[in-house]
C-alpha cells in the first residue's frame, strides 16, 4: 500500500481522533503574518527615490556604484537617476554592509 493510501483513510490514522475531542480550540491557530502588516506595493513605488537617495549619500558618482555593485552602466544610471532600484541583492548587500539602510530604503512605506 502506498503511503498516500495508507494515510487515506481515518481508520488507519496514526492520530486518535476520540482522545483529541475539543484539543483544536485549546490553542489558538498561529497566524502567517504576526507582526504589523508590510503594504509591499507601497514600498515598491518609493524604493526607485530612495535608492537613489541613498546611493547619493553614500557614493560619489554613479561610476562608484557601477565598480561596488558589479553592474552596467546603464544600470548604475538608472539607480543613479530614480528610474529603477535593484533586485533583492544588491539591496541585501547594501543592508548588510550600511547599518541602518533598511530603514532609511524603506522608509514610511512599510
Amino acid at each position: 500500500m502506498s503511503v498516500v493510501g495508507r494515510f487515506a483513510s481515518a481508520s488507519s490514522s496514526p492520530v486518535n481522533l476520540d482522545e483529541q475531542a475539543g484539543a483544536e480550540n485549546a490553542y489558538p491557530k498561529p497566524t502567517i503574518n504576526c507582526g504589523t502588516r508590510i503594504d509591499l506595493l507601497a514600498i515598491r513605488r518609493v524604493l526607485p527615490d530612495l535608492w537613489s537617495a541613498f546611493l547619493r549619500q553614500n557614493f560619489r558618482s554613479a561610476y562608484e556604484v557601477q565598480v561596488v555593485f558589479s553592474v552596467t552602466e546603464s544600470t548604475s544610471l538608472n539607480w543613479w537617476n530614480g528610474k529603477n532600484a535593484p533586485h533583492a541583492s544588491a539591496a541585501l548587500a547594501v543592508v548588510h554592509r550600511f547599518p541602518g539602510a533598511l530603514q532609511a530604503l524603506i522608509g514610511e512605506a512599510a
